[in-house]
């Protein structure tokens, strides 16, 4: 006799959805002194495009406010570089850069205070050397402070901190005006890109200021006028721009794919 209640069949529950795998990791980027100093000079047609953009902030240079967008817009041209993207002087007028002026002091005010905390606490304590040597004439420490040679090597001990904190957090502008992240999570990004390449960063970064001393001290010495000095510090200051951008091209594929999580807008 059939049963007039069947048993209910089973109901299958839907397999779970599988859980989303989180972005890989970029990997790490190994990076080459010589290649970026090649890449630095072989395109002319970057060059050319940065001494024109470098000649057209330097004509708003004593506008105010307004050249603190060019300003901007001028670091901004060595993430054009990084981007393989054409480098126009136009662009340096862009209002976005004026809006930008908040995240780029903030991040810039950040990473010239972690530079310089060291330096500073250098120039208190020898503040406070210089009170001990008026109050105590014949201490030890009046005597540590009054003599060259140990004041010297102590300013040369604190030397090496300052320029790895420096090289560890320039690449915090550009990764702000690329993706957008600023503050602290520039920062973070910054050291995080130049971790494992520290020494190479520091070497490529001391390249333009080492040339820009040789120009204000040797060209004085061999008669040059004040526009030949000018005009020599500008042709470093487009090599420098692009020195910077060929190095930060060379570590952007390093960058997380979350790094545009922060405050302002994406370059792009």
């Amino acid at each position: 006799m059939n049963d007039p209640f069947p048993a209910a069949e089973p109901v299958s529950e839907p397999a779970p959805a599988p859980a989303a795998e989180p972005p890989a990791e970029p990997a790490a980027v190994r990076l080459s002194v010589p290649a970026v100093l090649l890449a630095t000079v072989a395109s002319a047609g970057t060059l050319l495009r940065l001494a024109a953009a470098f000649l057209a902030w330097f004509a708003t240079a004593c506008v105010p406010y307004y050249n603190v967008g060019t300003t901007i817009g001028l670091v901004a041209t060595a993430v054009d570089v990084a981007r393989g993207r054409p480098v126009s002087p136009v662009e340096l007028f862009d209002r976005r850069h004026r809006e930008r002026i908040v995240p780029f002091f903030l991040t810039l005010g950040l990473a010239f205070a972690a530079t310089m905390a060291l330096p500073m606490f250098v120039a208190l304590v020898a503040v406070q050397f210089r009170a001990l040597v008026a109050a105590f004439p014949g201490s030890a420490a009046a005597q540590f402070a009054t003599n060259p040679w140990l004041r010297d090597l102590a300013l040369l001990a604190a030397l090496p901190a300052p320029l790895v904190v420096c090289a560890s957090l320039s690449l915090a502008v550009p990764i702000l005006l690329d993706t957008g992240a600023c503050g602290l999570r520039a920062l973070s990004l910054s050291r995080r890109l130049v971790e494992g390449n520290l020494a190479a960063v520091a070497l490529l970064e001391l390249v333009p200021a080492v040339l820009a001393l040789a120009v204000a001290r040797l060209l004085p010495l061999a008669g040059a006028g004040t526009l030949a000095i000018l005009a020599a510090e500008g042709v470093v200051a487009v090599f420098a721009l692009s020195l910077f951008g060929q190095l930060y091209k060379a570590l952007r594929p390093a960058l997380p794919a979350d790094a545009a999580h922060g405050c302002g807008a994406s370059a792009a």
